[in-house]
Order: C-alpha cells, then structure tokens, then sequence
C-alpha cells in the first residue's frame, strides 16, 4: 500500500490546470495522510479496550531501535517548518501571499511528519527499488514503441491535462532517426532525471545484495542516460562519484553503459550546443543566464531582497523572464523565493537527509540542491525521507554488523 501511495506521490507532473494542482499527488498525501488517521483511530479504540496498550506504547517509545528510527526521522518535519517560517517574516515585507503556496505548506510538513510515523513499518530501500524499477520500465516502454516501432506513446498526456514536453528540434539521429527526448510519466526529460537520480544515488550509495537490486540499479541508470537530459547526464557522472566511493564493483556493472550513452548522446549534443550559434537552436544556456543574472541584481537592490527574497508564499516574480523560475537549480529558486535565509535552511534539510551515507552522501546532496525541484513538490519531501530512512536503516545494520564481528 505504501508503494501506491509514493508512486501516487510520485507522479508530480500529471498536472490538471483546471483544478490548478497535481492531482495524483494531492491524492497520494491525502491517502498517506488517511492511513495515519486510520492508525491513530485503530490505537485509541484498542487502547480504550485493552489498558495492556500503555504498556505496549511504552515499550515501544522506550525501545532503542524504534526511537533509532523515529526521531531522525521526524526532524524533518523542522525543515518546511522553519522554510513556513522564513516565509512569514518574508511576508511581513512583502504582504503577498496566494493559496496555493499556503496549500503547498501544508503538503510539505503532511509528507515528512506522517512518514516518520509509520516509518517503523517500512523498509525504505525497498520502496525506493519499487519506484525506480516502476518509472523507469514505464519510460524504456516509451523509448521503444517510439524508438523501435514509432509509436509516439505519451502517458502524461494520457492521464492528465498536461503533455509531455520531449523536444528533440529536428535532428535526425543517425542511428535512432526523428529524435526525441522521453520523460516517462514525468512532463520532460529533466523532470524526470530530478526525481529518480536522488534515488538511484541512494542504491549506488545503499549495499545491494542480490542480483535483482543489481539489475533495477543498472535499468535505472540507463533510463537516466537515454533520457538526453543534460541535467541526467550531470546527475550521471555525480553517481559514478558515489559508486567510486562506494564500490569499485558498482563501476563496472555501469561500465558499458559510458561508451553507449556517449555514441548515442553526441549527436544530440553537437546539434544542440554546437549548431545553437548558427540557428535558431536554443542551447538552453541564453534564458538561465538571463534569469540568474535577474535573480542576483534583484538580491543585492536591498538587504530584505537578500535575507528573504520574495517570500515562498507568493508566486509573483519581480521581474520579467522566459522559462521557469527553478530551471536554474534548487539553490538559486531558493535565492530569489527565500534569500539566503532559505538557502542555508535548505542545504542543512537536503544534508540532514543524506549525511548517514558518507562521502556517498554529499553526491546525492550536490544533485538535489542542483536539480530543477521545487520545494512545493510532494515528491520533493518524499525523497528526502525515504533517503533519510534508508541512510539510517543502512547505518543500523553497519553498526549490527560490527558489534557481532567485535563479538
């Protein structure tokens, strides 16, 4: 049930503009919400019946290995709460503020504290492996009704208002032919790299045991790679860090895919970035500059711009620009929407998140702070507490492991 309830979460970009949300993912927290609620009502009514309960529940908070797991995990509920916050001080300056960013908190602090309440029940690597293993089958049976039959199959268009944005201009691949980028059941390519790169980083970091995990690891990652994104091939080379890091054996199970996704990939990059000065080809640099370069004259006209930015409780931008706010990064988004302020409080949530994995840890904290996110994603929160769980489930049995080898 809680697989249904991610990959409902999970799916950020089904977007319907008539109702002005993310409907599978609103439903998704309700659901995981919904099951909280169901299990505190089923804790009263049996506490009412049976006074061995208190017992029970005070066993349970005294024992080691659930206050293990349980109170890390519920610190993250202090990151959008202390980003609400920031806000509201932001607001107090401001004095703009739109409903959907009030409902957007709300998601944000749902998502972390209702996991860590029924984290003691979830094996996170688990549910992590069922999502990639999800995404990325659903992306590769994408690639190849188009690839290989040309069947142009786009399932965010066929389950919501939105549809898939998989430009390819018109280049014609030598080996593919009529070219174009696939994103899954994500809107683009690059939406799609955002949220399954943290969790495949998190496999590279993770010990995989059997030949299985092996595999939905090696799937993953290539699904990364065939996705022509930019922001996927970066991503890319930050997870052979972590499998340098790690294990030298995760290298060479990925090994063929380099030359692979290097033959496949270079055309697409000389048509784009190479034949970009000489056509009308947008190498997506121009528009990222042009905003980055607005984002920092904007912080330094005042020292209210620069600690607070705009306030995340608003959607008004200051400034005219092509392209979305947070197509720069997590860390500039956060520059312009909370300051500086917001962006130390986001990088010590996103490190919280990931530091139990070790030097491993810090490269799947560098993709999420360098991916196109945004902090109002349900998905986003998610991410960072599955990492969180399974770092600490990882750093539990590392510790088992030495305690029965010092034994």
């Amino acid at each position: 049930m809680i697989f249904i309830v991610a990959l409902l979460i999970s799916l950020q970009s089904l977007y319907f503009f008539g109702l002005g949300l993310p409907f599978y993912s609103v439903v998704g927290v309700l659901m995981l919400m919904l099951m909280l609620m169901l299990m505190l009502m089923l804790m009263l009514m049996l506490m009412l019946m049976l006074m061995l309960m208190l017992y029970a529940a005070v066993v349970f908070c005294l024992d080691g290995s659930a206050r293990f797991i349980l109170k890390p995990l519920a610190t993250q509920v202090a990151g959008p709460l202390s980003l609400l916050i920031l806000s509201l001080l932001a607001f107090l300056f401001q004095g703009e503020a739109s409903f959907s960013r009030i409902l957007g908190f709300f998601l944000m602090v749902a998502v972390p504290l209702s996991y860590s309440i029924i984290a003691n029940r979830i094996d996170p690597l688990d549910i992590i492996r069922k999502l990639v293993l999800f995404h990325s089958s659903v992306f590769f049976i994408q690639f190849c009704l188009y690839y290989g039959f040309g069947i142009d199959f786009d399932p965010v268009a066929l389950l919501s208002d939105v549809k898939q944005r998989g430009w390819g201009g018109s280049l014609n691949h030598e080996f593919l032919g009529a070219f174009r980028r696939l994103g899954g059941l994500y809107s683009e390519p690059g939406t799609y790299s955002t949220f399954l790169a943290p969790l495949i980083a998190v496999l590279f970091a993770a010990r995989q045991s059997s030949l299985f995990e092996k595999c939905i690891l090696f799937v993953g990652f290539l699904s990364l790679v065939l996705t022509f994104s930019i922001f996927a091939w970066v991503f890319c080379v930050i997870i052979l860090s972590i499998g340098v890091l790690t294990s030298f054996r995760k290298i060479i199970l990925i090994l063929p895919l380099i030359p692979l996704g290097t033959w496949l990939g270079w055309p697409y990059v000389a048509y784009r970035f190479y034949d970009a000065s000489s056509s009308i080809v947008d190498s997506g640099f121009d528009f990222r500059e042009d905003l980055l370069v607005k984002i920092l004259e904007y912080a330094g006209e005042s020292w209210r711009n620069l600690l607070f930015g705009t306030g995340l409780l608003t959607e008004d931008i200051p400034f005219t620009f092509f392209g979305a706010v947070n197509d720069v990064g997590l860390l500039v988004f956060m520059q312009l929407s909370s300051g500086i302020l917001g962006v130390l409080f986001i990088v010590a949530i996103v490190f919280h998140a990931n530091w139990r994995f070790g030097f491993a840890g810090l490269g799947v904290v560098a993709i999420v702070l360098s991916s196109k996110v945004s902090v109002f994603s349900p998905m986003f929160w998610l991410n960072l507490a599955l990492c969180c769980h399974a770092g600490i489930v990882q750093s539990r049995r590392y510790r088992v492991k030495a305690a029965a080898e010092i034994g």
